[in-house]
């Protein structure tokens, strides 16, 4: 599975993670990088368990959010990602609004982050929908960033398989 999916993404071996879906990447991330009173960083709405757990790991949120067109508060988002934020999550395809975050925009938060000393995470569980918003073109620009990916949104949710990639190192 490993091999054939790398070779399907064009990633390198070492570039990618089979995971039991998305959820649990979230929280690897946090247990790794958060700690009480750190910062984190996400857009809302969007996947609930981002916030549930800043609440169970003691972190503070920064939420960027929507005007009346569903168009995402970019400046928001950016002014969020400040020196001791830890993480930045950013679904995208979004749920539930099912917007877009464009790549330019991705660049910039990852950009910011890594100024921050922030991770990253494009989690793309509804990528199937909207292929061509795919973050993992930029995973080698952005070491930073890690995508994430759930096969259950395509169909295949009892079998509980995902994976994580980002840049070698």
């Amino acid at each position: 599975l490993h091999a054939e999916l790398t070779a399907s993404l064009g990633l390198a071996p070492e570039q990618v993670l089979v995971t039991p879906g998305t959820d649990p990447v979230i929280k690897a991330l946090y247990q790794a990088y958060v700690r009480p009173d750190d910062t984190i960083v996400t857009i809302d709405p969007s996947y609930a368990m981002y916030l549930i757990y800043a609440r169970l790991f003691g972190a503070n949120a920064v939420t960027a959010g929507y005007d009346e067109e569903l168009k995402l508060d970019v400046d928001g988002l950016l002014a969020g990602i400040v020196p001791g934020v830890r993480l930045v999550f950013v679904a995208n395809p979004n749920q539930p609004t099912g917007t877009i975050v464009e790549h330019d925009v991705l660049r910039r938060v990852a950009d910011r982050a890594a100024e921050a000393g922030a991770v990253v995470l494009a989690d793309e569980a509804y990528t199937f929908f909207a292929p061509e918003t795919s973050a993992l073109p930029l995973v080698d620009e952005h070491p930073n960033l890690l995508v994430a990916r759930s096969f259950s949104k395509a169909g295949f949710a009892g079998i509980r398989i995902g994976f994580v990639a980002g840049a070698t190192e």
